[in-house]
């Protein structure tokens, strides 16, 4: 069986693109290694200067491969205690991590910079108690296809601004205390009850009518039994 050596050195060079390096021991009299490869299935470079350990076999070959950086009184974890698991994405703790607590349970994912998501197939997400979501700054939402909402519940929408709805050609504005509705081309409404209340009510058209229990408001006649007599009611 062949033996191996360890031994601990600094990182002198890197090579990205391959994921090599070089350490060199200044134990002994500062021998460099050639570049020899990172012992990971993960993409993430140490430093130049960051202490190593590196496997090497005991025949003389500079072959070998580098573990991942030790803990050191230089290397210190961010955090640490029984039943945490963490996982830095950056160099430099606390920009870009994912932590669990078992003692809890309880994950967080945390970035300081941007952060995208590309799914190529479908996604479903599943979650059994209440949801939050909360953005602090704008918020943009883009369907190319057809969408449906199912709510079992209620529904509240509290907007403190304007609310704009856009459906074709047609447009809703609520703004303060006004709502208006421009439809292009036909506006219906339809009911077993409408009720139009107000101090002001003005409808204004350039042709049409109005008929309510058969008497049309444009072309209804009234009759007069003798000239100067009051007028009967509005015939349809």
């Amino acid at each position: 069986m062949t033996r191996h050596e360890v031994r601990v050195g600094k990182v002198s060079a890197i090579d990205y693109e391959r994921g090599m390096i070089q350490v060199v021991y200044h134990d002994k009299d500062d021998e460099v290694t050639r570049y020899i490869p990172l012992l990971s299935h993960e993409y993430m470079m140490p430093p130049v200067g960051a202490l190593v350990a590196v496997a090497h076999l005991t025949n003389g070959s500079e072959a070998g491969v580098v573990f991942w950086r030790p803990w050191s009184d230089k290397n210190v974890p961010p955090e640490g205690y029984e039943g945490l698991y963490r996982k830095d994405f950056d160099l430099e703790p606390w920009k870009c991590y994912i932590r669990y607590d078992a003692n809890i349970p309880e994950s967080l994912y945390h970035t300081e910079g941007d952060d995208y998501v590309e799914i190529v197939g479908k996604q479903e997400t599943l979650v059994k108690k209440d949801r939050k979501d909360t953005t602090e700054g704008n918020n943009e939402e883009q369907v190319t296809g057809n969408r449906t909402v199912t709510i079992q519940g209620n529904a509240d929408v509290t907007v403190k601004g304007k609310l704009t709805l856009k459906v074709g050609s047609c447009t809703v504005t609520i703004d303060g205390g006004t709502v208006t509705v421009d439809a292009a081309s036909k506006l219906t409404m339809t009911a077993p009850n409408i009720t139009i209340d107000g101090n002001t009510v003005n409808i204004t058209g350039a042709s049409g009518d109005c008929v309510i229990s058969g008497v049309s408001l444009v072309h209804h006649v009234h009759t007069c039994p003798a000239a100067g007599a009051p007028t009967s009611p509005p015939l349809g």
